[in-house]
């Protein structure tokens, strides 16, 4: 027997999936456009699926654990444009875009760091562009609009299908419940996270379409 409590977490983001590739018959056409390979939005749902075989206190885990992927999402991923590095528009919104400010016509490359809370390791990580105080306090006209673009992107290691944001939300969860278990003092949580998982996590694009991720 196992229990498994369910918590969704609201977004509203950007994207486009640059390669997808629809057949003929799929997009009424070989002269139509593949169409989420344009820019559209979503207020979608993570749905996030917690399983355990005991309960303690009467409760698989406190929902409040989960509070740290809300606010990363409202930080990090809630009305922002999510990209791929490997979407063939990266260089010009993002490596372009910093190399017209000032001071960075030199660089190949825009620098970026990962969003601790939103790593969900090798191949599902989430990046912001690490733009310095130094730049932002002098970039001169023209900086304010393009400092203004790069702070709206989300960038990820993967096409953002909801399959594979699915799959990161999950690996994201997964990670820091691990950490939690590992780092806490409190020996009645680690106990309780020593039998707690992440049974699968579910990404809802739109009232009718759904992905899941869950490990075999």
């Amino acid at each position: 027997m196992s229990y498994v409590i369910e918590k969704q977490f609201e977004a509203h983001v950007a994207h486009r999936v640059h390669n997808q590739c629809l057949f003929d018959c799929l997009r009424g056409g070989e002269n139509r456009p593949n169409p989420c390979k344009s820019w559209h939005g979503h207020t979608a749902n993570f749905i996030v699926r917690l399983e355990s075989d005991r309960l303690v206190n009467e409760m698989v885990l406190d929902f409040n654990l989960l509070n740290f992927f809300k606010a990363a999402l409202n930080e990090h991923y809630d009305h922002r444009w999510t990209i791929c590095r490997d979407d063939p528009l990266f260089d010009f919104l993002v490596d372009h875009a910093y190399q017209c400010l000032d001071g960075c016509e030199d660089v190949e490359c825009a620098p970026v760091k990962i969003i601790d809370d939103l790593d969900g390791g090798e191949g599902y990580r989430a990046y912001t562009v690490d733009i310095s105080d130094e730049i932002r306090n002098h970039h001169g006209n023209v900086g304010e609009p393009l400092i203004e673009l790069l702070d709206s992107f989300t960038i990820v290691d993967f096409t953002t299908t909801s399959e594979n944001l699915a799959h990161w939300a999950y690996n994201v969860i997964d990670r820091y419940l691990a950490r939690v278990c590992e780092t806490t003092k409190d020996e009645g949580l680690r106990e309780i996270l020593k039998n707690v998982k992440v049974h699968s996590v579910s990404y809802k694009e739109s009232p009718k379409s759904m992905a899941t991720y869950q490990p075999a």
